[in-house]
Protein backbone atom coordinates (compact mmCIF):
# COMPACT_ATOMS: atom_id res chain seq x y z
CA UNK A 1 0.00 0.00 0.00
CA UNK A 2 0.68 3.48 -0.81
CA UNK A 3 1.84 5.67 2.03
CA UNK A 4 -0.85 8.52 0.76
CA UNK A 5 -3.17 5.86 1.20
CA UNK A 6 -1.92 4.89 4.80
CA UNK A 7 -2.31 7.83 5.89
CA UNK A 8 -5.65 9.46 4.27
CA UNK A 9 -6.91 6.01 6.11
CA UNK A 10 -5.61 7.06 9.42
CA UNK A 11 -7.12 10.29 9.56
CA UNK A 12 -10.31 9.02 8.56
CA UNK A 13 -9.86 6.35 11.63
CA UNK A 14 -8.93 8.88 13.63
CA UNK A 15 -11.96 11.22 12.85
CA UNK A 16 -14.17 8.55 13.16
CA UNK A 17 -12.99 7.92 16.84
CA UNK A 18 -13.61 11.66 17.00
CA UNK A 19 -17.14 11.83 16.14
CA UNK A 20 -17.54 8.21 18.24
CA UNK A 21 -16.48 9.69 21.74
CA UNK A 22 -20.09 11.51 22.17
CA UNK A 23 -21.75 8.03 21.64
CA UNK A 24 -19.26 5.97 23.45
CA UNK A 25 -19.87 8.12 26.77
CA UNK A 26 -23.29 6.23 27.50
CA UNK A 27 -21.57 2.97 26.36
CA UNK A 28 -21.16 0.10 28.73
CA UNK A 29 -16.93 -0.47 30.22
CA UNK A 30 -16.89 -3.54 28.10
CA UNK A 31 -17.99 -2.15 25.16
CA UNK A 32 -16.11 0.69 25.04
CA UNK A 33 -12.84 -1.69 26.37
CA UNK A 34 -13.30 -3.33 23.34
CA UNK A 35 -13.51 -0.23 21.32
CA UNK A 36 -10.21 0.70 22.48
CA UNK A 37 -8.31 -2.41 22.01
CA UNK A 38 -9.50 -2.68 18.54
CA UNK A 39 -8.91 0.71 17.38
CA UNK A 40 -5.30 1.08 19.06
CA UNK A 41 -4.41 -2.49 17.31
CA UNK A 42 -5.51 -0.99 14.05
CA UNK A 43 -3.70 2.50 14.67
CA UNK A 44 -0.10 0.45 15.94
CA UNK A 45 -0.46 -1.49 12.65
CA UNK A 46 -0.99 1.19 10.61
CA UNK A 47 1.85 3.65 11.90
CA UNK A 48 4.14 0.49 11.70
CA UNK A 49 3.53 0.17 7.93
CA UNK A 50 3.79 3.63 8.02
CA UNK A 51 7.24 3.08 9.20
CA UNK A 52 8.35 0.44 7.12
CA UNK A 53 7.51 -2.48 8.91
CA UNK A 54 6.58 -5.92 6.91
CA UNK A 55 3.91 -7.72 8.40
CA UNK A 56 3.87 -11.76 6.87
CA UNK A 57 0.41 -11.99 5.10
CA UNK A 58 -1.45 -15.15 4.41
CA UNK A 59 -1.63 -14.77 0.87
CA UNK A 60 1.74 -14.40 0.58
CA UNK A 61 2.39 -17.43 2.36
CA UNK A 62 -0.46 -19.20 -0.27
CA UNK A 63 0.80 -17.78 -3.23
CA UNK A 64 4.55 -18.36 -2.31
CA UNK A 65 4.90 -21.71 -0.69
CA UNK A 66 1.72 -23.43 -1.47
CA UNK A 67 0.94 -22.88 -4.83
CA UNK A 68 4.63 -23.55 -6.05
CA UNK A 69 4.21 -26.81 -3.96
CA UNK A 70 1.01 -27.54 -5.43
CA UNK A 71 2.63 -26.95 -9.16
CA UNK A 72 5.64 -29.37 -8.43
CA UNK A 73 3.58 -32.22 -7.35
CA UNK A 74 1.14 -32.01 -9.57
CA UNK A 75 4.01 -31.64 -12.52
CA UNK A 76 5.58 -34.95 -11.01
Amino acid sequence: MSNIFLVCFLFLVLLHIILDMKKMRSQQPSLKAMYFILYSVTITLFISMLWGVKFPMPSYFFVNDISTWVHKTLQA
